[in-house]
């Protein structure tokens, strides 16, 4: 998982070889004061895997920004070609793999 833009992440799913592009700006302005400081690059390109891969986090120095695993899935599935969000079935089991950042 790694920043990709100012308001997306690049991650792998646990099990996929491919990674996938997560657009998070919608996610971000519908969270008022609290996600606010996700809206400047710089606090967003702080994106770390947390919770042994089962989140991930930012650091923005006031407090802990996070979204899991799960709500990240749903997310990229809202927005993925296929449209098919009903294949999303609720498994806990959406991990993050850690890795490199991609050249």
């Amino acid at each position: 998982m790694e920043a990709a833009g100012p308001t997306d992440l690049r991650v792998t799913w646990r099990g996929k070889r491919a990674a996938e592009r997560v657009e998070l700006a919608g996610w971000v302005a519908t969270g008022g004061d609290i996600l606010a400081a996700l809206s400047d690059p710089a606090v967003f390109a702080k994106a770390s895997v947390g919770d042994y891969g089962s989140s991930v986090k930012w650091d923005d120095g006031e407090g802990d920004l996070a979204i899991d695993a799960i709500h990240l899935k749903k997310l990229w599935m809202s927005k993925s070609r296929s449209g098919r969000a009903s294949c999303w079935n609720g498994n806990p089991g959406f991990i993050f793999r850690m890795r490199r950042p991609l050249p």
